[in-house]
């Protein structure tokens, strides 16, 4: 590792970082100990490396995506695991693009709308009990968990957050019935979703 006391602002660590033989996860994690105030500059720098390789290796095109959310994964991994939760399952985590929209025609909903449940941008206290008892059926998880997971604050999807100039932020909550007006259901929809209020 080349670091050292000497280098003082975010570009030089970074160039530092960047001329590095391995950009995995140890030698990240060596640069965010010795320089915790760049701790974000060297994560997107990090990522960007990952992509790179991501990119050049031919035989292995991953989509964007997933590429992006596998380098999610292998920061999470580097963080200590008092700091992850342990017990926490994301019920959406293994659907694929095709596999959401499926569960969204399955539930009467268009894709905006589940989206909008997946990213928790709607207050879990106004959810019908029926709509949550369906949706975790779809998902193979129980009712608990998917209450759990509905009660956890909003969430930006991170392989959204990249495709943006502007850096994204997490919207208020909205309530069940609002999101249902503003998403773009056909009217046989919205009356599906009243028809689960209790």
């Amino acid at each position: 590792m080349s670091t050292d006391k000497s280098i003082s602002t975010e570009e030089e660590v970074l160039l530092a970082f960047a001329v590095e033989e391995q950009h995995n996860h140890l030698m990240l994690e060596r640069y965010i100990k010795q320089y915790p105030q760049y701790t974000t500059a060297l994560v997107d720098c990090s990522i960007e490396f990952f992509l790179d390789s991501e990119h050049s290796e031919s035989d292995n095109k991953l989509s964007s995506d997933t590429a992006v959310d596998r380098a999610w994964k292998q920061f999470e991994a580097t963080m200590p695991c008092d700091t992850r939760e342990k017990s926490f399952v994301n019920p959406f985590v293994q659907l694929s693009s095709t596999a959401f929209r499926e569960v969204a025609k399955k539930l009467n909903v268009n894709s905006l709308f589940l989206g909008r449940v997946r990213d928790r941008t709607i207050e879990s206290s106004t959810y019908p009990i029926k709509f949550v008892q369906k949706i975790a059926c779809e998902l193979g998880t129980s009712v608990d968990s998917m209450l759990e997971y509905l009660a956890r604050p909003p969430t930006i999807v991170s392989s959204q957050s990249f495709r943006s100039s502007v850096k994204p932020t997490v919207s208020e909550q909205i309530s069940f019935d609002h999101a249902a007006e503003i998403s773009q259901l056909s009217r046989a929809q919205e009356e599906a979703l009243a028809a689960l209020r209790d």
